[in-house]
């Protein structure tokens, strides 16, 4: 008895132990803290910005899904070759046999192979990201029905799986955009892989596939990646993730689609004119934009050129080596038709080209009018003409019926009454098609979560978050004067934005300038007086008659008739850092000082108290009267190169002026040392380029007069250049479209109709600098990227126009770092 008592003791105490010991050493082994998820690729770089949902009433309809209390998360590694001979072998396990690696020079990290029967492979990599394309242009010309969705699956899968990409676990589906029409030859299927049963969402982690009515696979998209299982994580519940969407704090929305639409819009046929008639031998004269691949080992020059006609030219002759350097201009080609290898593709032998000026097009909306056998447009009395005035459409569609509402776009319109080489024709007008968006109203929290006890105050109404399109040029500190903020603000909006990587057409969240610092007080009764920063000395005071100078950084944003101007004046003659000033007083005063943008002025007025908390100081000036400050100081362009030298004992960037010989110190490179190198600045690369600027009034560094850079441009258009006078220099403040600013809000009643977990990919973007000459930079090494899980919680407003999908960090917030 004594020994069965002895082994139930000790059976129980092994229990106990079975029990307790997970839970104690959890406590020892908490797994590390997550980074938080920021949406680094799309319409801008960072967190999604606070405000999107301030506007939008949510009512939470969707059954919430159970989910387990822990999820793991994953490690990602792609497997995109980086090397030219793993760039072969992938080559080879692809069928392409006899395959030939080329470059881009505008791409040179990306390595393209291609065969002699149009087959390709494109090996792509950004940082951490990578990408392999395929293209099998033969198969995508093959006319016919289209397959149906299950059988172009089929095709798909069993493509992917032949050449061993097809991941453990996915689904299959139909793309939720559609690109092509139903009656499209290509059927295109996405394949999305599965992790825990849960799909991996985010930019390039879903493949894409097409297949042609011969069920051969025309290109697919793909990123082969494999992923590790790591730590676990305790997550958020469905309920708590519907939270966030009205709490506005750490744990909001790191991402956030919108899509509009118009209610019961009608199908919208787009009409291109049909391509001249043409017959081997002929002579042709073709603008267009070229893409041009250099053989790896210098022995070969491939050339297409599509054509603005919508042809496209494979072109041959000794000269294909000139279009090496022609970058991404477009260009105006002359050769002979040699053969047609496409109901829609030629090959052409280049005898002459050169570079041609970006196409631009004017679009005239009114009513399509049939005169016999003859097309018209009668243009709207809205548009720039006359109401009368109409235009003779030949080649119109013969399914359009007179009185259709049309949208007619052109590079030139001739007289009136005369024909009108139109390159696009829509109906109905995609201007007539949009959306009303619904009056503005407070968030509310979702049905299916309980109120607390004591309602929260009304939150407060967060500035409209802005975007700025990164120009050629252009350094944080250029972008920053632009807007009146600093530096440090720009950094602080972009997650993860490395100050010495910007590219051009990057897009940058534009915060509002910073708020002053304040210790945490009870809130005091309402008053005028501003809480200035603890270790910020103001200057001036309220009340106080100022005469001050500095620069004019101007915006005005339109909204159809009504235009509202904010101008700001960065104080130069305090000897401390402020930032600029915001400038009140009447409109027609404001809009006149705004046309002085980045230039300096001497301002007469008073200090008032600023209406806004996050205003320099609290403070603003009401602008009584004004005056430029010098009469000669303007933006001006020039022809000329940048250099680095060495000057009064430090580097600098030396711009030298090709018309008079003139050299100047560019005053961006003053403001941090040696922060312009070669690999930091293309301007760096070109022998000649155009730049926009300001001559500094009485400034000098080292005896040369110091030049504000404003914008550059390069290209072979630069190059072949000989006056400044060739380009335009834009003036003035920046305008802003309002439309297109509130686009990225949600306004009005909506509701949550389904909620799902998910695992998330996105790498942080890599920005790779791009040269003209030298080798190819060599590839960063493979980083990791951690797969986590996330929230998604789809909603639509009443009618379906408008459709928003939000993702929501589903680890608990305690495990998630705070930057």
């Amino acid at each position: 008895m004594k020994m069965k008592t002895g082994l139930a003791f000790a059976a129980a105490a092994a229990l106990i132990l079975a029990i307790l010991l997970p839970m104690v050493l959890d406590r020892d082994h908490t797994p590390p803290p997550l980074p938080r998820l920021v949406h680094a690729a799309g319409p801008s770089f960072g967190p999604a910005p606070p405000g999107l949902l301030t506007g939008a009433e949510l009512t939470l309809i969707a059954d919430l899904p159970d989910a387990p209390p822990k999820a793991p998360v994953y490690v990602a590694y792609s497997r995109v070759p980086a090397t030219p001979e793993e760039a072969l072998a992938w080559a080879q396990e692809f069928g392409l046999t006899d395959g030939r690696l080329y470059r881009d020079p505008r791409e040179p990290e990306a390595i393209f192979v291609r065969t002699g029967d149009d087959r390709h492979l494109t090996f792509r990599h950004f940082g951490p990201m990578a990408e392999i394309h395929y293209g099998d242009d033969k198969a995508a010309a093959r006319e016919g029905a289209p397959l149906s969705f299950e059988q172009a699956a089929e095709a798909a899968v069993r493509f992917l799986r032949e050449h061993n990409l097809l991941p453990d676990e996915y689904r299959v589906q139909d793309p939720a955009i559609r690109y092509l029409a139903p009656d499209h030859p290509l059927r295109l299927v996405e394949i999305v892989p599965l992790l825990d049963g849960q799909p991996v969402v985010g930019d390039h982690v879903s493949m894409h596939v097409s297949v042609n009515p011969a069920g051969e696979v025309t290109y697919a998209a793909i990123n082969p990646l494999t992923f590790e299982k790591s730590h676990t994580y305790p997550i958020k519940s469905a309920q708590e993730a519907c939270a966030t969407l009205s709490d506005g704090d750490a744990g909001r929305p790191f991402r956030l689609n919108i899509d509009r639409s118009a209610p019961d819009a009608p199908d919208i046929r787009r009409y291109q004119p049909e391509p001249p008639a043409r017959s081997i031998g002929d002579m042709m004269t073709i603008a267009g934009w070229v893409q041009v691949l250099a053989a790896e080992d210098g022995s070969d020059v491939w050339a297409r050129l599509s054509g603005r006609d919508g042809v496209a030219y494979d072109l041959t002759g000794p000269r294909l080596a000139e279009l090496i350097d022609v970058g991404y201009n477009d260009v105006l080609v002359t050769g002979t038709l040699v053969a047609q290898t496409g109901a829609q593709r030629w090959q052409l032998a280049l005898s002459e080209w050169g570079t041609a000026p970006p196409q631009k097009f004017e679009c005239l909306v009114g009513t399509f009018v049939w005169e016999g056998d003859e097309a018209w447009l009668k243009a709207d009395e809205a548009a720039p003409l006359p109401e009368a005035e109409r235009y003779r459409l030949p080649g119109a569609p013969d399914e359009l019926e007179g009185g259709e509402r049309v949208e007619v776009c052109a590079a030139a319109w001739p007289a009136v009454g005369a024909a009108v080489d139109w390159r696009s024709l829509t109906t109905p007008p995609i201007s007539e098609q949009t959306p009303v968006v619904g009056s503005s109203s407070t968030i509310v929290v979702v049905e299916a979560i309980e109120e607390s006890p004591t309602a929260p105050p009304p939150p407060t109404p967060t500035p409209l978050p802005r975007t700025h399109v990164v120009q050629t040029g252009e350094t944080l500190r250029v972008i920053a004067d632009q807007y009146g903020i600093t530096v440090d603000d720009l950094l602080a909006a972009n997650n993860g934005l490395d100050a010495s990587q910007i590219s051009v057409g990057q897009a940058l969240v534009i915060p509002e300038p910073s708020q002053p610092v304040t210790e945490t007080q009870p809130a005091p009764a309402a008053t005028s007086t501003p809480v200035p920063h603890p270790q910020m000395e103001i200057p001036f005071e309220i009340g106080q008659q100022v005469e001050i100078t500095g620069v004019v950084y101007a915006i005005i944003y339109v909204e159809g008739d009504t235009r509202r101007i904010e101008v700001n004046l960065d104080v130069r003659e305090t000897n401390q850092e402020l930032p600029p000033y915001p400038l009140l007083g009447p409109q027609e005063l404001l809009e006149e000082i705004a046309e002085h943008h980045r230039l300096h002025v001497r301002v007469w007025g008073e200090i008032v108290a600023a209406g806004e908390a996050w205003r320099p100081v609290g403070q603003a000036i009401q602008v009584e009267r004004f005056e430029k400050l010098w009469a000669e100081e303007r933006i001006e362009g020039f022809l000329g190169h940048v250099e680095l030298e060495t000057l009064a004992g430090r580097q600098v960037a030396v711009f030298t002026d090709h018309e008079t010989e003139q050299r100047y110190v560019i005053d961006q490179s003053l403001e941090a040392e040696s922060y312009w190198t070669s690999v930091r600045d293309p301007l760096l690369d070109f022998e000649q380029v155009f730049i926009t600027g300001i001559v500094r009034p009485g400034a000098t560094y080292a005896g040369l007069p110091v030049l504000g850079l404003t914008s550059s441009k390069y290209g072979a258009d630069t190059r072949a250049a000989t006056s400044a006078d060739a380009f335009s220099v834009d003036v003035g403040p920046i305008v802003v479209n309002e439309a297109e600013r509130q686009m990225g809000r949600l306004e009005g009643a909506f509701v949550v109709d389904r909620v799902e977990l998910a695992y998330y990919y996105e790498p942080q973007p890599g920005y790779v600098i791009r040269s003209q000459d030298g080798p190819p930079p060599t590839p960063e090494p493979p980083r990791e990227t951690i797969v986590q899980p996330v929230w998604i919680l789809h909603g639509r407003n009443a009618d379906g126009s408008v459709r928003f999908t939000a993702y929501v960090q589903a680890a608990v917030e305690e495990l998630v770092r705070g930057e």
